[in-house]
């Protein structure tokens, strides 16, 4: 692919997202046909918008191929369904960068690793543990009490220093 090309891709990429982004009712359709298939009237009840703005949308997303309808029934396609995935990805990895500033703040972008950065979801629940001048080893610490009085551990990394 050649440069100029690549520009169009990204430029198309930028231009589909946008349409999600720029509008919560989109996403919030989709985040309901994730959940589970909807008739407009569930659509209706849940969201508390009118039917017609909600068939406007669900036209919308047939004509882009992100939903099928059989009978009344509203469903995901495959590109709706891993459109959806990464938008709630997007989202979560944005909430885990606000929620971690210290962390950004203190490292550089070029110097994580490629699979830290794509999988940033995973961090949502984290806690930046430093040490301090009463505990220099606290992040050592904590990390042993929490392995000990754990009875059930979902994902636990140990990111120390290059001193540990």
């Amino acid at each position: 692919m050649g440069s100029d090309e690549n520009i169009l891709f990204n430029q198309k990429s930028f231009e589909e997202l946008q349409f999600f982004l720029t509008s919560d009712f989109r996403v919030e359709i989709l985040l309901e046909l994730y959940e589970s298939d909807k008739t407009v009237k569930d659509l209706k009840e849940i969201l508390n918008k009118s039917e017609s703005n909600i068939l406007h949308y669900l036209k919308d997303f047939e004509e882009k191929e992100l939903i099928e309808r059989n009978k009344e029934i509203y469903t995901l396609t495959s590109k709706g369904f891993f459109t959806i995935k990464h938008i709630v990805k997007l989202i979560s990895n944005w909430e885990t960068i606000n929620s971690n500033l210290d962390f950004w703040d203190s490292h550089l972008y070029d110097n994580l690793p490629l699979p830290f950065v794509l999988n940033m979801d995973l961090w949502d629940t984290s806690e930046i543990i430093k040490n301090d001048n009463l505990d220099y080893n606290k992040p050592s610490h904590v990390y042993h009490d929490l392995m000990f009085k754990s009875k059930y551990i979902k994902i636990m990394l140990p990111v120390l220093s290059t001193y540990h």
